[in-house]
């Protein structure tokens, strides 16, 4: 998403509202799928304020007005901007982690591959979306503490799939060095966007290509002092 994590890897697609179960105050936007529902309106024109705005710039009214609703469908769909939010950070989870599910499943066991393809994507979503970035990072940054848990959880959700892959790429890593290579991965990418966003240099996704390539010499290299650096298995080339 375009590769995964997008989150916004690239540009947020206009999709189907996945609502979490689990939360009653969701439990009715099942009919939220249909583009002609004004839940699904109202979720479609504050993915596209908030890319624009960011959360705290984009007002419940303007939201309104975009989705051509009235207030009383915006609360009858959302009792609170907050919920509204919440629905759009849960929407933009479910699509990395499918985004991910699809490339884990296509470079299975190839590290290489799979960063080299993370990085192209990288570079596509930013050629398409002047704005494009990561929404979660975007979010906690406006809005202090009111999404925090969510967040965390889906971050922590994002790093098991990435350990799960990971696991899979280097077999002789414990489960503590895993969990620290899709720690750092983390880090590389978030870091490569906030410097596109920035500067607007997209050579920036070619220092993540590189340094993501290298993480897992470094993590090796934190278990063994410095000896038998491992490489990363690749079905092309090695990194």
């Amino acid at each position: 998403m375009s590769i995964i994590f997008s989150g916004n890897l690239r540009p947020i697609p206009q999709a189907d509202l996945v609502a979490d179960a689990g939360d009653s105050q969701f439990d009715d936007l099942g009919d939220a799928r249909s583009a002609a529902n004004p839940g699904a309106r109202l979720l479609a024109a504050a993915r596209d304020l908030f890319d624009e705005h960011g959360y705290a710039g984009a007002g419940i009214n303007e939201i309104i007005a975009r989705s051509n609703t009235s207030k009383k469908s915006f609360y009858s769909y959302y009792p609170s901007k907050r919920d509204l939010g919440e629905a759009y950070l849960r929407e933009q989870e479910a699509h990395l982690l499918e985004q991910l599910d699809q490339m884990a499943g296509k470079y299975a066991g190839d590290y290489a591959a799979f960063v080299r393809a993370w990085a192209r994507s990288l570079k596509a979503g930013a050629r398409l979306n002047q704005r494009y970035g990561c929404p979660f990072a975007s979010t906690a940054a406006q809005t202090s503490d009111e999404f925090s848990e969510l967040l965390g959880s889906i971050v922590s959700g994002w790093s098991a799939k990435l350990e799960v892959f990971l696991s899979d790429c280097f077999s002789e890593f414990s489960r503590q060095q895993i969990r620290t290579l899709s720690r750092l991965i983390l880090v590389q990418y978030e870091g490569s966007i906030q410097m596109w966003r920035l500067t607007k240099d997209p050579n920036y996704f070619d220092l993540f290509e590189g340094a993501t390539g290298a993480l897992p010499i470094a993590v090796q290299n934190l278990r063994s002092g410095g000896r038998r650096p491992v490489r990363a298995r690749s079905k092309h080339k090695s990194f």
